[in-house]
This record gives C-alpha cells, sequence and structure tokens, in this order.
C-alpha cells in the first residue's frame, strides 16, 4: 500500500505560477502482528525506517527489520 501511494503521489503535479511544481513521499513501514511489541516500540521501528528512506535518496519506501516474537527472551533448548 505505501508503494502504491508514493508512486501516485510522484506522478501527480500542481501548476503554480505557470511552473510544473511535483513532491516526493518517503515512507516508513514496521509490522507487528503475533509479536506482542508495544506501540510506542512498533511506531519507534517504523520512524526508523523513514529515516533509512529518506538517507537513501528519499522518494521510497523503508521496511523495519521484524520485531523479535513475543517468546523471543526464552533460551532455546540446544540438544548436542
Amino acid at each position: 500500500m505505501a508503494e502504491r501511494i508514493r508512486a501516485a503521489f510522484s506522478e501527480t503535479s500542481q501548476v503554480v505560477a505557470g511552473l510544473a511544481v511535483g513532491a516526493t513521499v518517503s515512507s516508513g513501514v514496521a509490522g507487528a502482528a503475533g509479536t506482542g511489541i508495544s506501540r510506542d516500540a512498533l511506531l519507534e521501528l517504523a520512524d526508523q525506517a523513514l529515516y533509512r528512506a529518506k538517507a537513501d535518496g528519499r522518494n521510497r519506501v523503508a521496511v523495519s527489520a521484524a520485531p523479535p516474537p513475543a517468546d523471543s527472551g526464552r533460551q532455546a533448548l540446544r540438544v548436542a
């Protein structure tokens, strides 16, 4: 969805004082289904992705790394 919005926005321009003016959109996307991550942590991941999109050249969508699962604090049992 974010990529479709970005593409549609960049294809649209307006004429202002006789000049065509265009704009671009950079977006940061994060998802957390089934992870138990807090809303604040999810927003932080999206914000980090947004700044990465801008740093990588703007007019793009960056996706955050997946947050760890809710039970990631558990130690894995190792079998030797």
